[in-house]
């Protein structure tokens, strides 16, 4: 009998409705439409969410460790009237941005904010995916919740305007090789030749109180 390797794939988190916390924040960059599309390259970030109330078991430092499972999104980095981005981050917060805010939002601001999610699955090739339907509030007497996972607050920008260009040291593979397809790390690489090195950690934590979440 053959002994077969294989992949083994977790199951998606559960569809429904999740208490979660927001600990990344990542600007990918410009990047590509899919192909086919008939939208032009637009600049995105991506948000990561940890899920209190369903873990996975990894293997850190040699030991077996259970952590909140985890589940991102990717959005047009845009306050425009239509933008995704937008219209989830209002709904969390539970009220409109100012005309002042929408000059400017820092995203850092959202980090360490618990939220509600709403996940559904889609079935796609014969796989099931989950994916962020909508970002709401916590309700009214639910337990503000602590992120496990080290924050992640990553402004491309800054990256590309260091001399040295350092990863953070929790920067997933996936995201690294997201922002090396974006159009300003090419631009930056091929004039300055110089690869980056997955070296460093995250960025500070910020916390405010508000009587909106963020």
């Amino acid at each position: 009998m053959p002994i077969i390797a294989k992949v083994n794939k977790a199951a998606p988190v559960s569809a429904g409705v999740h208490q979660a916390i927001c600990y990344s924040v990542v600007d990918c960059g410009t990047q590509p439409p899919f192909p086919g599309s008939k939208f032009a390259p637009s600049r995105k970030v991506v948000l990561t969410f940890e899920l209190p109330d369903e873990t996975i078991t990894l293997e850190r430092d040699g030991k077996p460790t259970v952590l909140p499972r985890a589940i991102s999104a990717t959005f047009g980095l845009s306050l425009g009237k239509k933008a995704n981005l937008r219209r989830e981050l209002e709904s969390w917060r539970g009220r409109n941005f100012t005309d002042e805010e929408l000059r400017g939002f820092d995203l850092k601001n959202i980090l360490g904010k618990n939220c509600q999610l709403n996940i559904v699955h889609e079935n796609r090739n014969g796989e099931t995916y989950a994916n962020i339907k909508n970002i709401m509030p916590l309700g009214k007497g639910m337990t503000v919740a602590t992120e496990v996972n080290p924050q992640l607050y990553f402004s491309l920008d800054d990256f590309l305007a260091a001399a040295e260009k350092v990863w953070p040291s929790n920067m997933p593979e996936w995201l690294q090789g997201k922002i090396q397809q974006s159009d300003e790390y090419l631009t930056i690489m091929q004039r300055e030749d110089q690869p980056a090195q997955p070296v460093g950690d995250a960025g500070e934590k910020e916390v405010k109180e508000d009587d909106v979440p963020f």
